[in-house]
C-alpha cells in the first residue's frame, strides 16, 4: 500500500466476527462496524476489506469498503477545480474534450463508504496511505469508467472526518451537510503536490 506494503496486507473480509474487538475510538462508527458492516458487504452494498499487519499476529489496523458511485457536478465545481480553488485537483481531459466532458450530467466514482482506523494507528498516516491506495487502484482498474473518488464524511458535533479529507484533496460536493455526513469528492486523474 503506497511504500506500506513491507508492513500491511489488504483482505477482503470473510470474518466478520473477528472484527468484534475492533475500535476506532469513536461509538457509532464501532457499532456500525460490529452490527451493520456484515449486512451491507452480504446485500452487495459495498465490498468490505481489511488492512492487517504483516506480523505473525496479522493485527487489523484498518478497515474499508468500497461501492460503485456517481456524482452530478456543475459549471461552479468545474470553475473551483480549473482555477486551482478545489482542493480537488484539475482533472486531466484533453482540452479538446474538456467542453463535452464538462457537459456531461452524470460522472462516474468509487466510493469509499466505510474507512476507519484502529485505535493506536491513528495519526500514522494510514488512513490517508489507504485513501492514496484506493485512489491508485481506481486509476489502475479497467472494469469500468471512474473519474472521481467520492465520500460521505462523517460530521457531528462529536467526531468529524472533513479535516481529514480535506488533506486527502477531498472538496465538499454540496453547501450543505446532508444528516451526519458532508459528501465529498476528489478527482483521480491529476498530480497532487506532495505535502511532506
Amino acid at each position: 500500500m503506497c511504500g506500506m506494503e513491507e508492513a500491511y496486507e489488504v483482505s477482503l473480509i470473510s470474518d466478520f466476527e473477528s472484527l468484534l474487538s475492533f475500535s476506532c475510538g469513536v461509538k457509532s462508527l464501532n457499532d456500525f462496524i460490529h452490527s451493520e458492516l456484515e449486512v451491507y458487504a452480504k446485500n452487495h452494498y459495498c465490498s468490505a476489506y481489511m488492512v492487517s499487519t504483516k506480523n505473525g499476529r496479522r493485527d487489523t489496523v484498518a478497515i474499508f469498503a468500497l461501492a460503485f458511485d456517481s456524482i452530478v457536478l456543475d459549471a461552479d465545481d468545474f470553475d473551483e477545480m480549473n482555477s486551482g480553488t478545489s482542493d480537488t485537483g484539475r482533472p486531466q481531459v484533453d482540452e479538446n474534450h474538456r467542453i463535452k466532458f464538462e457537459s456531461k450530467s452524470v460522472y462516474p466514482a468509487l466510493e469509499i463508504a466505510y474507512l476507519a482506523v484502529r485505535e493506536g494507528f491513528q495519526h500514522k498516516n494510514v488512513g490517508k496511505a489507504i485513501v492514496d491506495e484506493i485512489a491508485e487502484y481506481a486509476r489502475r482498474q479497467t472494469f469500468a469508467g471512474c473519474v472521481f473518488l467520492t465520500v460521505k464524511a462523517y460530521h457531528t458535533r462529536d467526531y468529524s472526518a472533513l479535516g481529514f479529507y480535506q488533506k486527502c484533496h477531498f472538496a465538499k460536493l454540496t453547501p450543505r451537510q446532508q444528516g451526519e455526513v458532508w459528501p465529498m469528492f476528489r478527482t483521480l486523474w491529476c498530480e497532487y503536490e506532495s505535502e511532506e
